[in-house]
């Protein structure tokens, strides 16, 4: 039943894709209906199972994307070269190919919705690691605790504070928001 596939590096990136995308369909700021989409974990971009998943999208028939972490440690720095090259040159199948600009997906979690699902008292930054309110980076533990929770900490969040917390830096408008512009551009291929 499903008609697009869209690979992701984590099982937590396509738990809160898929939580975040039924959000925001239920709110009414996308029609990309979450039915028709399968976020599909395939690990990280260069490794063997996405280079195994990509040449058997071909075989599948079906449309199909990509959303990555870009790595980047701040803002403004350039992805790696050999990402550069397979985000600006993408497989000819793929319709869809999303680098997020943030570090990764956990940089555009809400810090209550963390808190409020898991106890956790967090600093989300941009970019960067996750870090306790200290400032000091926190146990892979309490990371790996994040992660397995996607999907509720994204629940948490709801429509609203998925779209502020993907907003670009100094902008308000949430029409601006990363993970809509994705949705859109998605459901225009």
């Amino acid at each position: 039943g499903k008609n697009y596939v869209i690979l992701v590096e984590g099982m937590s990136d396509a738990e809160f894709f898929e939580e975040a995308l039924t959000q925001l369909n239920k709110k009414g700021v996308t029609t990309l209906d979450p039915a028709k989409i399968c976020f599909l974990q395939c690990g990280g971009i260069g490794n063997l199972k996405y280079m195994a998943a990509t040449k058997r999208m071909d075989e599948v028939g079906l449309a199909w994307g990509v959303i990555a972490d870009s790595d980047r440690p701040k803002a403004g720095a350039p992805l790696k070269p050999w990402f550069q090259n397979l985000s600006s040159n993408p497989p000819a199948s793929c319709k869809n190919f999303h680098v997020l600009e943030r570090t990764t997906l956990e940089n555009y979690f809400d810090a209550a919705a963390i808190k409020s699902v898991l106890g956790l008292d967090v600093n989300v930054s941009s970019y960067g690691k996750l870090l306790g309110i200290a400032g000091v980076p926190l146990l892979k533990a309490d990371v790996d605790n994040i992660k397995q929770k996607a999907r509720d900490i994204c629940h948490v969040m709801g429509a609203d504070k998925v779209l502020r917390c993907s907003l670009p830096a100094g902008i308000t408008n949430i029409n601006q928001s990363e993970i809509l512009l994705m949705f859109q551009k998605i459901q225009s291929t």
